[in-house]
């Protein structure tokens, strides 16, 4: 066993895609296990709603002019 984790997998990652490692505090952990519970997802999956409910958001208000 690795004397420290590998904050990184180590199988290679698909195509156009990459992984990545957050580091947060166990209160931004519990809201986010708690908001992913709500939306009856992972972690990940709820993560990744964010991130594409953000894309829309912004290519949204750019199309306003905003």
């Amino acid at each position: 066993m690795d004397p420290l984790p590998r904050p990184m997998p180590t199988w290679p990652t698909p195509e156009g895609r990459r992984c990545i490692t957050l580091d947060l505090a166990t209160e931004h952990v519990e809201h986010l296990d708690s908001q992913a519970a709500y939306y009856g997802c992972t972690r990940v999956a709820y993560i990744r709603r964010l991130i594409v409910d953000d894309i829309r958001r912004q290519a949204k208000a750019a199309a306003s002019g905003l």
